[in-house]
């Protein structure tokens, strides 16, 4: 797995967000599309071999783990895909990033799985 720097300096797809903007943005969630959906997954099977996924009831929060780290997706009313990182065995517990949209998302999982 390639490691994610904790500190990534700003670019045009993705960017890390504290806790106070994670909240303020997951408060209004939009379901995926089913276009948007076969895309995350594709991407997650071409990068891992991985192939279980859950989706919430909602329709907007995809739920996966691989290894000790374990990934949710939210999409937000105004397409942004925020991705919070989950690893229980290290120092950091939860990390937020912000996606520009359906490609930056799959630009900050193409580095980070």
């Amino acid at each position: 797995m390639k490691h994610l720097k904790l500190f990534e300096e700003y670019n045009e797809f993705y960017q890390r967000i504290e806790s106070e903007e994670y909240k303020s943005r997951i408060e209004k969630l939009e379901k995926f599309t089913d276009v948007e959906l076969d895309t995350i997954k594709d991407t997650i099977r071409d990068l891992t071999s991985h192939n279980r996924f859950s989706l919430d009831d909602d329709g907007a929060t995809l739920l996966f783990k691989i290894e000790n780290y374990q990934y949710k997706i939210n999409k937000t009313h105004d397409e942004w895909f925020i991705m919070t990182l989950t690893n229980p065995t290290r120092k950091w517990r939860y990390n937020h990033y912000k996606c520009d949209q359906i490609t930056g998302l799959i630009e900050f999982l193409k580095i980070s799985l």
